[in-house]
């Protein structure tokens, strides 16, 4: 038995077939929206990061900072100039999660004596997310200085800004 849609609009059934589509087509709309934002999110945590040589003010400044997002006080003490009187346990707000870019560096030469050595700035970009969802951007210079062959941070460096 084949009903005619002349015969399905007659018995007033179609406001109830319209009704389902578009309440369905919102659903499955609005599923998909939630399932890509989420891989979105994972793929976004997952992301490789840059990893510059340890031996260079890059690569001190991101270890630095890795270190202090991972709450590791000791590693970033490390790398910090002891002339700046840190210790531990250090007093600083770490975010949950972030990613670090590099924005700019420069290497300053030092004098001829001994105890000084070359002096550099990095400048990092760094978005912090919090809940997956949330997330701001802002750029921290970090200075670095050599002490006996390394590179090591100093000044007043984010997000230590007085250890003593």
């Amino acid at each position: 038995m084949s009903e005619s849609l002349g015969d399905i609009l007659a018995s007033g059934r179609h406001t109830v077939l319209m009704k389902v589509r578009p309440n369905t087509v919102l659903a499955i709309t609005g599923l998909a929206v939630v399932v890509l934002a989420l891989v979105a999110a994972l793929l976004s945590g997952q992301r490789q990061r840059s990893d510059f040589d340890e031996a260079t003010p890059e690569g001190v400044a991101q270890l630095y900072v890795i270190s202090l997002i991972r709450g590791d006080d000791e590693q970033a003490l490390q790398l910090m100039d002891p002339a700046l009187g840190c210790s531990s346990p250090l007093d600083y707000y770490a975010p949950a999660q972030a990613s670090i870019a590099l924005v700019d560096s420069e290497i300053q030469a030092g004098s001829q004596s001994a105890d000084s050595g070359s002096n550099a700035k990095v400048v990092l970009e760094i978005t912090e997310t919090e809940g997956g969802f949330s997330t701001w951007s802002h750029r921290e210079t970090l200075e670095l200085r050599q002490v006996e062959g390394d590179w090591r941070i100093t000044g007043e460096p984010w997000p230590i800004y007085n250890c003593e």
